[in-house]
């Protein structure tokens, strides 16, 4: 289905035991729609099959109750193996995301060690909720030079939301 709303009505009529769904549908992302189907029927296994291979995507599909998540590109190999894994219980991961995923959990702090000081900076004061104008301000640069630090900081750690990054920032202590 490539409407999430559709998707969510359709889990709760039919109760599936797997429901398979791609990260980005209209009206309703599938992350949105997996929240509402495990709120209901917290036993269903999801597994998504995304284009999107950023680990900010493949973390908000396990944080919305997803057991497995496969790539476009590897579905043709995998996507059967993906769905006898997670109908076990097993969680999976598409091999295509295996060595972004490992080099990060053997140096968690790299991603981060690419960032410039006054990016650091930037990052631990919009996490601990100072506004552009207030970041501005405290490093005595423009609101444009915040953004521009912004949008290289989201790049260079793969996440999109203000929010994600707050909680980078607190996944490594840059605040508590």
């Amino acid at each position: 289905m490539e409407d999430g709303r559709t998707l969510v009505e359709a889990a709760l009529r039919i109760r599936p035991g797997l429901i398979v769904s791609d990260i980005t549908v209209t009206h309703l992302s599938g992350i949105d729609a997996a929240i509402q189907i495990k709120a209901s029927q917290p036993g269903i296994k999801l597994l998504f099959v995304s284009a999107h291979s950023s680990s900010a995507y493949v973390r908000a599909a396990f944080e919305a109750g997803g057991t497995g998540y496969v790539l476009k590109s590897d579905a043709l190999e995998e996507l059967l193996d993906a769905v006898q894994s997670v109908l076990k219980g097993r969680i999976y991961i598409s091999s295509g995301l295996w060595a972004e995923l490992l080099g990060k959990l053997q140096h968690p702090a790299d991603a981060t060690s690419r960032l410039s000081k006054r990016e650091r900076e930037t990052l631990q004061l919009i996490a601990e909720g100072l506004t552009a104008g207030e970041t501005a301000q405290t490093m005595s640069i423009s609101i444009k030079t915040v953004s521009f630090h912004l949008v290289n900081i989201k790049r260079k750690l793969g996440l999109s939301t203000t929010s994600e990054l707050t909680k980078h920032a607190i996944d490594l202590r840059l605040i508590s």
